[in-house]
């Protein structure tokens, strides 16, 4: 079955129709473009775009340059820019600024002498676009303003810009261009250019064009006014070099020349070089190497050899990385932003080496289930389930910070993950357990988790819904089977890790009546029972769409060894969450997911800091400084945490 994102061809071939009827020739063209499925052929200015990339045009400089380019959001940045030394400039500083959404892109530029530049570029929609450039100088004649419209079609690409356009006495540059694809692989087009500088002076010119794209490769050639030839020809070799040859060529004239220019790019794991050598004996290299995060040095040279001259420059560049600003634009939620991001970095993943969280990691921290399912559609799983250097999964982010619908979305992708284990045994029931989302636990009972698990202490969730309290959870786990007797490696039951001596009295009503018909609900915060009938959690209460069906542990496929939750605080992209966000670890007691508030915390109940007075300031329960009376005597309700020994009876 073709996917959904597929082209399938018409069945049926364009309609025979007389070729002496003109009026049937456009709607014949029509068709037949229909059918063959005809790819965008790109843009007419982007027309040797491809090679113009491996040249040094846009990159090489000479003198002393520093550059510093801060992002203070995901849609803002500002640039600034110091030159000095160059043989042909003075020095000068420059400031850039830029504001991009999804719609609207704004850049502007000034300089040392005030000279002023500022582009607004607006889709109206995804297939067309206005672009309004203006330059403010105080050189006579260079002031400008030059105003374009772009529309995309499916197969084509049409274009028209007018530039210092003056209505009252017709003055002024027209361009007018369009491109289409005529097969799959091969487009052509045509620009036709009007000066007129003076009411009384016109001149006109049109230039006709051709693009080849193969599989790794495009070639162009256009012939313009004037006997004049530009042919192109971009190929990438691999992930890492890529070439490109132009040839320019003027036959018309008395003086008649030609130059070809050869030039590559190639990107290794810390460095950026560019080279390019011509005809007239031109060659010219950019070398960006990338110090640190954030860091690079520039080194660029250019020698003449016809003319006998060189340049020379060196440069300094700040920059957050790729990386970096992707981490930023998730935790922000900017899904424009992402999309446009996930493109810089070598993996859509992008682990964070502080903590080896993924980008999917951070959206799910967040509770961005939007971003969330699009990164899921994009492969972010493909190669490996995201996990944290303690083996932290998606879902125990999720289950964590009560974000009900980002698990439900996971779940949908990869249910077998509900499995998965961290490097302290536990899974993502006994984090429910925890947390107290007695709606998680029900779902994660229907997808065919364990209940009984138990992580490397020998706990299970029920140990810890009775060491923090949480009457619901536990009532939902013995009521739908869980092992009440079971015993952790110190020789504890869920029973002796009950919260207070109200919290142990009605785990023993819940465990005498497990096997009744009509179970009473102690989950309320009165001092008489009710009885209630409460059934499992549904799928839409979770807001997911496809039906539940069980998921044996054997398949799961784990991708890392030893997955688990981490036993400190959540980890923060590196450097970019404000201290204030860094919550301290306050253990509360709660009885729905909307109240899951605390941080990631992997220790059990024989690793936990003591629920005592935190949790009574919080809860609705009558605080208690003494343990159940059916603890063994003499025990004081001491948890081992390896080399720690922590309480829960409060003292």
């Amino acid at each position: 079955m073709a996917s959904a994102y597929s082209y399938t061809k018409s069945a049926e071939k364009p309609h025979a129709t007389s070729f002496f009827n003109p009026f049937s020739w456009y709607s014949r063209f029509n068709e037949y473009r229909e059918y063959l499925g005809l790819p965008n052929p790109g843009k007419f200015e982007m027309l040797h775009g491809e090679v113009k990339n491996t040249f040094l045009t846009n990159y090489a400089f000479d003198g002393a340059q520093a550059n510093i380019i801060k992002e203070l959001s995901p849609n803002f940045h500002v640039q600034h820019q110091f030159s000095l030394g160059s043989q042909v400039a003075p020095p000068m500083y420059n400031f850039m600024a830029g504001y991009i959404t999804e719609r609207t892109q704004l850049n502007g530029t000034m300089d040392s002498d005030t000279n002023m530049n500022a582009t607004f570029k607006h889709m109206w929609t995804p297939r067309m676009a206005t672009k309004i450039v203006t330059q403010l100088t105080h050189t006579p004649g260079h002031s400008m303003v030059q105003v374009e419209q772009d529309y995309v079609g499916s197969d084509f690409s049409a274009n028209i810009k007018a530039m210092n356009p003056s209505p009252i006495d017709n003055t002024g540059l027209l361009i007018a261009s369009y491109l289409q694809s005529v097969t799959p692989r091969l487009a052509l087009g045509t620009e036709l250019v009007i000066q007129r500088p003076t009411p009384e002076m016109e001149e006109t010119a049109m230039s006709y064009v051709a693009k080849y794209s193969g599989p790794n490769y495009i070639a162009t050639a256009q012939l313009q006014g004037m006997g004049a030839i530009q042919a192109s020809y971009f190929q990438t070799i691999n992930e890492k070099v890529d070439f490109g040859v132009e040839l320019n060529m003027l036959l018309a004239g008395p003086r008649r020349e030609a130059v070809a220019t050869v030039g590559g790019k190639f990107d290794f794991r810390q460095a950026t070089f560019r080279g390019q050598i011509d005809t007239s004996g031109r060659v010219s290299a950019v070398l960006e190497e990338k110090m640190a995060p954030g860091f690079s040095f520039l080194i660029s040279g250019d020698l003449d050899h016809m003319k006998g001259q060189s340049k020379f420059g060196v440069g300094i560049m700040f920059k957050d990385p790729p990386s970096v600003r992707l981490r930023k634009a998730t935790v922000d939620g900017n899904l424009f932003a992402v999309r446009r991001l996930i493109a810089k970095v070598d993996n859509v993943q992008n682990e964070d080496p502080e903590n080896g969280w993924t980008t999917l990691m951070y959206a799910a921290r967040y509770g961005h289930a939007e971003l969330v399912r699009y990164l899921l559609d994009i492969q972010h799983e493909e190669h490996d389930l995201s996990m944290d250097y303690q083996g932290t999964s998606v879902l125990m982010v999720a289950a964590e910070y009560g974000h009900d619908e980002v698990f439900a979305i996971y779940a949908q992708y990869y249910p077998a993950s509900i499995h998965a284990v961290n490097q302290e045994g536990k899974t993502v029931l006994l984090v429910a357990a925890r947390k107290g989302n007695n709606d998680l636990i029900n779902y994660l009972l229907d997808l065919g988790s364990d209940v009984d698990h138990t992580d490397d202490e020998g706990n299970t969730a029920l140990h810890y819904a009775s060491a923090w309290g949480n009457i619901q959870c536990m009532e939902t786990l013995v009521y739908r089977g869980c092992n009440v007797s079971l015993k952790n490696h110190s020789g504890w039951t869920a029973l002796d890790y009950a919260f207070s001596n109200q919290v142990a009295s009605i785990f023993k009503e819940i465990i005498k009546h497990q096997h009744s018909d009509h179970k009473p609900s102690f989950h309320h915060h009165g001092a008489v029972p009710q009885r209630v009938v409460r059934p499992s959690i549904s799928l839409e209460a979770l807001k997911m769409t496809s039906p539940i069906y069980p998921v044996t542990p054997s398949a799961i496929q784990p991708t890392h060894s030893s997955p688990h939750i981490a036993s400190s605080p959540p980890p923060a992209a590196s450097g970019i969450i404000p201290s204030s966000l860094h919550q301290t670890y306050t253990p509360v007691m709660v009885e729905s997911s909307s109240s899951s508030t605390s941080l990631l915390s992997g220790s059990s109940p024989t690793a936990l800091t003591s629920p005592t007075a935190a949790v009574h300031q919080s809860s609705n329960l009558p605080s208690t400084s003494h343990v159940a009376s059916q603890n063994p005597a003499g025990d004081p309700r001491r948890l081992s945490s390896g080399h720690n020994t922590l309480t829960l009876n409060g003292t």
